[in-house]
């Protein structure tokens, strides 16, 4: 019963039984100041002027679940959270439209999607991490039903995907960074006891570092694939390291790769290095790319090359070592262009033959519409110790520079050509086009504008060996 009408119902007994009469005759009663208005007046008007009930909050599009259990967001929207019943130190949390975040198997394993359908799977051994933070961004860590320990993938950015140790077995230690659109970046994937493989996509929200459209591979796609490190910087920069390429081919017993690329985040042309890809047991190597169109492969294509090394820097570089070939062993590549337009340099040393060891091949290049181009022990077998090189200072130069070429068996084989000045042509030839030509040398050096120069040493026949040939300012010296 309401406080006004339990009170209006006293008044009207008092009055009924007289006492109200009473009540106003008294001096005192009559003196009394008016009473405030009561308690149930103010309640009756708070009453009628009570707001609407709000209505209730949609829930968030969070969950976030532990050992199994969902403990927050059950009732979201579209966000997913799930990690393994009676799993020990587990915890998936998803935040956004879409987002899934899975710990798939494994204990101390954690995953984090935040963005519309970010996604993020831990799965595989224990201590897996996974973390994808952007919209339709991919992180995964681990792979389920193995036994992939201490994997960590992290995405930062949309459109982006890191995996590490995923798809594989035994793959232990893989981490792989992305930070920036588009990007992708790779270790340890798809491949079996990979360890140790690090693929980094060096993009940088904080130091302005360009990451768009890059990628990063490390031991990727092979068997047995160790201590591999990939690291693209810049749009449109790829960088792959004891990799095989889908729809080529796979590499095993990859170890120790490093490949690196990088770019200043624009033009459509991507730097690409490529570090012992596509063959089998293929160790230390080393490539490194700088610049828009520059591409170093070092070991690569071909089966048990070791320690080779491609180095390119600038535009319209290249540089291969011991490419297309098998056993090519401790063959250096390095291709340098600092001009523009038309110009640029290409290195190659012990590709397309086989058994092609210790060869060394320099192109450098500066000007304008300049050409470097320098080759050791390519595309024949069993050819060793080659050492060409090529410098190029002038605009609008042509200089060639080949060494144990064409042939089989050629070994010490050294051709070197160097130009300075404008419109001139330069070429040194050594031991080529034919077989078991050894310590064959060709030099050819042109400083004249205007001027052409070419040398070659024991080439066109075989058995030839011990010539040496220089030419310079416009000669021609043949032997034999």
């Amino acid at each position: 019963m309401s406080s006004a009408n339990y009170i209006g119902r006293v008044g009207a007994l008092a009055v009924a039984l007289g006492i109200g009469v009473g009540l106003v005759s008294t001096p005192w009663v009559a003196a009394a100041k008016p009473d405030k208005p009561s308690d149930a007046t103010n309640q009756s008007a708070d009453a009628s002027a009570a707001k609407a009930p709000k209505p209730a909050k949609a829930p968030k599009d969070v969950q976030v679940s532990k050992n199994g259990v969902v403990v927050k967001g059950a009732d979201a929207p579209t966000a997913r959270a799930e990690t393994p019943v009676g799993s020990t130190h587990t915890k998936a949390r998803a935040t956004g439209t879409g987002a899934t975040a899975t710990v798939a198997s494994g204990d101390n394993s954690s995953a984090t999607a935040k963005g519309t359908n970010a996604q993020a799977t831990a799965a595989g051994g224990t201590k897996n991490d996974a973390k994808a933070n952007g919209d339709n961004s991919i992180a995964n860590a681990g792979s389920a039903g193995t036994t992939n320990s201490n994997n960590k993938a992290i995405v930062t950015g949309n459109d982006s995907t890191a995996e590490a140790g995923y798809d594989g077995t035994g793959n232990n230690n893989n981490k792989a960074f992305v930070t920036g659109n588009n990007s992708a970046a790779v270790a340890g994937s798809h491949g079996n006891n990979n360890n140790n493989n690090t693929a980094t996509v060096g993009a940088n929200t904080t130091t302005g570092a360009p990451g768009d459209s890059s990628a990063a591979v490390a031991g990727s796609y092979g068997d047995g694939n160790n201590n591999n490190a990939a690291t693209a910087n810049g749009g449109n920069a790829v960088a792959f390291a004891g990799s095989g390429i889908p729809g080529l081919s796979t590499g095993n017993n990859n170890s120790g790769n490093t490949a690196t690329a990088t770019n200043s985040g624009g033009g459509t042309n991507p730097t690409t290095a490529i570090a012992g890809f596509g063959g089998n047991n293929n160790t230390n190597n080393s490539a490194s790319a700088t610049g828009e169109n520059s591409v170093a492969a070092a070991g690569s294509v071909g089966n048990d090359n070791g320690g080779n090394t491609a180095t390119a820097n600038g535009a319209n570089t290249a540089a291969d070592a011991g490419i297309g070939g098998n056993d090519n062993d401790n063959n250096k590549a390095n291709a340098t262009n600092t001009g523009t337009g038309a110009s640029g340099s290409q290195a190659r040393a012990g590709s397309v033959g086989d058994n092609n060891d210790n060869n060394t091949a320099t192109a450098t290049n500066s000007g304008t519409d300049g050409v470097v181009a320098s080759g050791a022990g390519v595309t024949g077998s069993n050819n060793s110790g080659n050492t060409a090189s090529g410098s190029n200072t002038g605009n609008g130069a042509t200089t060639g520079v080949v060494a144990g070429v064409g042939g089989s068996g050629n070994t010490g084989n050294t051709a070197s050509a160097t130009n300075s000045g404008a419109g001139s042509n330069t070429g040194a030839i050594a031991g080529s086009y034919g077989d078991s030509n050894t310590d064959n040398s060709a030099t050819a050096t042109n400083n004249v504008d205007g001027a052409n120069t070419g040398a070659k040493a024991g080439s066109n026949s075989s058995g030839n060996d011990g010539y040496v040939v220089s030419a310079t300012n416009g000669q021609t010296n043949t032997q034999p």
